[in-house]
């Protein structure tokens, strides 16, 4: 008769501090998708968020240590490390000076410390990840609306989109759990159409490819008839990768339709004519930094050029490039320029 009350308040005891826990960790989740956008100009530009995930990590070890060290986070954590690892020995062997090796390392570390807080806040509960994915799309909606300079014409490309994007993908996460396969596409399909008007192609390509690597546009199997190669097989990851680059020759086809349809606007319709004129096509014409990074790796393809590389020959190359397909830059002003 003694030992019965106390097993009846233990657990009760448990429950209240599993929901004291999980409340903190829900509003540090809010809190990082609300301030992922805003930040300081201390040293350098450091986003809120970094500072308070920077400040809850050390909390967030003893708490939840063995999530952030989970198997399946060794893989990456393994990569992380061999990127740092590389960094280090091309900035040993290009001699780069203390102020940029430390910016450039820094990035990574910085990297995945915020990871692993994030991973450990996070867990396994849907409700958190929710609630950070629809913060994140608030902060970066409440951004572009106090900056709205900033963004010029280009609000939707640099404001609304990328915070549109989360809540859109959370929406159709919704129906994609519950096996609504045609709701799932509708919505990321609207969500594509709506960025081919504005003309914001990479997002368009993004969407597509959303839907080629997710939805079972092909069905496994029909009847006893095996029409894909099993799960995780060599052979379902090259299927894979042909959807992706068939959803990204769609995409490329829809941008020239609308380009010659003229559901553009001008300026929007000029742009996609000067870059699909140049010699990589509308992919290298609005992407030619592709080039001069192709050319950097060649030129040092195993060492590299260090962490936080100076070298202005490629910014003048950059410049070449676009001066030649009609892209109008202000080089001078431009931060590769200043920043050398």
């Amino acid at each position: 008769m003694l030992m019965r009350p106390r097993n009846r308040t233990k657990p009760r005891v448990i429950r209240r501090n599993f929901n004291a826990a999980g409340f903190l960790a829900g509003t540090a989740c809010l809190a990082a998708g609300l301030l992922s956008q805003f930040s300081l100009r201390l040293v350098g530009e450091l986003y809120l968020a970094e500072i308070l995930l920077a400040l809850l990590l050390p909390f967030l070890m003893v708490a939840r240590g063995r999530e952030m060290f989970k198997p399946t986070m060794r893989p990456i954590l393994l990569l992380i490390g061999l990127w740092l690892l590389g960094e280090i020995l091309s900035d040993i062997y290009r001699q780069t000076a203390m102020v940029n090796w430390l910016r450039g390392d820094s990035n990574i570390v910085l990297f995945v410390l915020e990871l692993l807080a994030l991973v450990a806040l996070l867990g396994k509960s849907d409700f958190r990840k929710m609630l950070f994915i629809v913060a994140l799309g608030i902060s970066a909606l409440a951004y572009s609306k106090l900056n709205p300079d900033s963004w010029g014409r280009l609000s939707w490309k640099f404001g609304y989109a990328p915070a549109l994007v989360y809540l859109t993908l959370l929406v159709a996460s919704y129906f994609y759990k519950r096996r609504n396969f045609a709701v799932t596409v509708l919505l990321i399909l609207a969500f594509a159409a709506l960025n081919l008007v504005m003309n914001f192609r990479s997002m368009v390509l993004f969407m597509l490819i959303v839907i080629a690597m997710t939805v079972p546009i092909i069905p496994d199997r029909v009847g006893r008839l095996q029409l894909l190669p099993p799960q995780g097989t060599t052979a379902r990851l090259l299927v894979t990768v042909a959807l992706a680059l068939g959803a990204g020759g769609v995409a490329f086809g829809l941008v020239e339709f609308a380009t010659k349809s003229g559901i553009l606007g001008q300026a929007e319709q000029n742009k996609n004519e000067i870059q699909s004129q140049s010699v990589g096509g509308l992919l290298l014409g609005a992407r030619p930094e592709i080039l001069v990074c192709s050319r950097a790796i060649l030129d040092s393809p195993i060492v590299g050029h260090g962490s936080w590389p100076h070298e202005p020959r490629y910014t003048e190359m950059l410049s070449d490039i676009q001066t030649k397909n009609g892209i109008q830059v202000d080089v001078e002003s431009s931060p590769e320029t200043k920043e050398g």
